[in-house]
């Protein structure tokens, strides 16, 4: 587990609306694209899948979800979205 836990909950803000910096993968599909702007609905963990599970919603109510295992970086996280 990495040390930056606690920032995993709170780097991003529920509520707020963030720009996707480039493509990443969205599961369920559809995927992120770059220049497209969302807003974080919830963070969850899954603890089956040791990640963070951060859910957005676009336009017309579309819903993508981003996964950070806790073995990767936060910074993974942060070269995605930008608030």
């Amino acid at each position: 587990m990495k040390d930056d836990w606690a920032e995993r909950r709170t780097t991003l803000r529920e509520g707020c609306t963030f720009r996707v910096l480039t493509d990443a993968r969205s599961f369920p599909p559809p995927n992120f694209k770059a220049g497209e702007e969302l807003t974080l609905r919830s963070i969850e963990y899954s603890r089956y899948d040791c990640s963070h599970v951060y859910t957005f919603e676009g336009d017309g109510g579309v819903q993508k979800s981003y996964w950070l295992h806790d073995d990767e970086p936060l910074e993974r996280l942060t070269s995605v979205f930008e608030s």
